[in-house]
């Protein structure tokens, strides 16, 4: 699925939020299940389009009682080791109410600025 060696493919690149939603569930990681009335239902990962062209955002949605101090932080560091080994760059981030996300682009390309 990988382009130049260590690189995501053209597709991937078009397709960024696919393509990184393929990795981590390819990788083992769950994705998250949200109800209608955004109540997590299964703690997992969600990708949406990052905020800076050709990037993905991706938070660690936890049900209530999963909670804890840490605001995911271990389903996201496992995000981040997925993707890296799939040929994913990713920095994480502080979003809205100080919650974690991973900034997610094709390594070999620049980070992106935000």
């Amino acid at each position: 699925m990988t382009g130049a060696v260590g690189q995501p493919a053209d597709w991937e690149r078009t397709r960024i939020e696919h393509a990184v939603s393929l990795a981590l569930e390819a990788g083992g990681v769950p994705p998250a299940d949200v109800a209608p009335s955004g109540r997590c239902l299964v703690s997992g990962y969600q990708v949406s389009a990052g905020p800076a062209p050709h990037s993905a955002r991706v938070v660690w949605k936890q049900r209530p009682e999963d909670r804890s101090a840490d605001g995911g932080g271990p389903g996201l560091d496992e995000c981040q080791r997925v993707l890296y080994e799939a040929c994913w760059a990713s920095e994480r981030y502080l979003g809205s109410r100080h919650r974690p996300y991973l900034l997610v682009w094709a390594r070999g390309d620049p980070a992106p600025l935000l």
